[in-house]
């Protein structure tokens, strides 16, 4: 529920008093079998949901086979795991696993949303006042002042420009543009 509050439609599937009435491994094949279809065709993405269809294939299996009276004999259990058991606590932990995952899917969602709103208005002054800080008034009139004031950056450009030759970087451009990207090409690979 607190995965999405706003669908109230969701939360009557499963409600707290069916998890507390759960007494055998049915009752939680079942209640997890629910909770793997909600997952799987609300909440996931199809990419992400192929894994939790693969354990409703399995748990559908398992449960059919707990329920056949024919007297045949028991189906395998899934995934070679050893016990019955086992396999309930196991899917109920994938389950929760994947509501997780979805979670995450969901804030990083939000999270992107607002990532370029916040970069845009609040961003570039945090940047210039970090780098005010750091380094004082940044403003320069020269290259050779820049130079000084940034001598470690100066230094880890030269040493990328001296691992490279420039014969690999003849162009068309200027010289200040070809250093650049150079820089961007070279520097961050």
């Amino acid at each position: 529920r607190s995965l999405l509050p706003n669908r109230q439609d969701l939360h009557s599937h499963i409600s707290d008093a069916d998890v507390m009435a759960c007494k055998s491994i049915d009752d939680v094949v079942r209640i997890t079998l629910r909770s793997s279809y909600l997952l799987a065709n609300y909440l996931e993405s199809a990419a992400r949901a192929s894994t939790t269809n693969d354990l409703i294939r399995h748990l559908e299996e398992f449960a059919a086979s707990r329920e056949d009276t024919t007297g045949s004999p028991p189906a395998e259990i899934p995934f070679g795991l050893e016990s019955e058991e086992l396999f309930a606590l196991s899917s109920v932990a994938f389950v929760f696993y994947k509501a997780q995952v979805c979670s995450a899917d969901i804030s990083n969602y939000k999270l992107g949303q607002l990532a370029p709103l916040l970069h845009h208005a609040v961003g570039c002054e945090y940047e210039r006042k970090q780098l005010k800080e750091a380094y004082g008034d940044y403003t320069v009139s020269t290259a050779a002042e820049l130079q000084g004031m940034l001598s470690s950056t100066c230094g880890w450009i030269r040493s990328i420009q001296s691992r490279f030759g420039s014969a690999e970087n003849l162009t068309a451009q200027s010289k200040v543009e070809q250093k650049l990207d150079f820089v961007k090409g070279r520097g961050f690979v």
